[in-house]
C-alpha cells in the first residue's frame, strides 16, 4: 500500500468521524418535538395544581384528561426514539 492510499484512508476516517459528532451534536426533530410536548405538559399540570380556572370544574377536567392523553403519547413517543437510537448506534 503506498503512501498515498494510506493518507486517503485515513483522511476517510477523519471524514467519516468528524461525520459521526456532528450527527450527535445536532439535536434531531423528534427531540424537539418531544421537548415541546414535554413544555405543554409541564404547563397543565402547573395550572392544574394551582387551580387556576376561571370557567369551573369542566376545563379543569378536560385539562386533566388532555395531560393524560399527552403524557401517554409522550411516553410513547419516547420509547420509540430510545429505540431508534440504539438501532442507529448498533449500525
Amino acid at each position: 500500500m503506498s503512501k498515498v492510499e494510506e493518507t486517503e484512508q485515513i483522511q476517510l476516517k477523519i471524514f467519516d468521524l468528524e461525520i459521526k459528532e456532528n450527527k450527535k451534536k445536532i439535536k434531531s426533530p423528534i427531540k424537539y418535538d418531544l421537548d415541546v410536548i414535554d413544555d405543554v405538559l409541564n404547563i397543565k399540570k402547573i395550572r392544574i395544581k394551582n387551580s387556576k380556572y376561571g370557567a369551573g370544574p369542566l376545563e379543569k377536567m378536560r385539562d386533566q384528561q388532555l395531560v393524560r392523553y399527552l403524557e401517554a403519547i409522550y411516553n410513547i413517543l419516547q420509547n420509540l426514539d430510545d429505540r431508534l437510537s440504539k438501532l442507529e448506534e448498533k449500525n
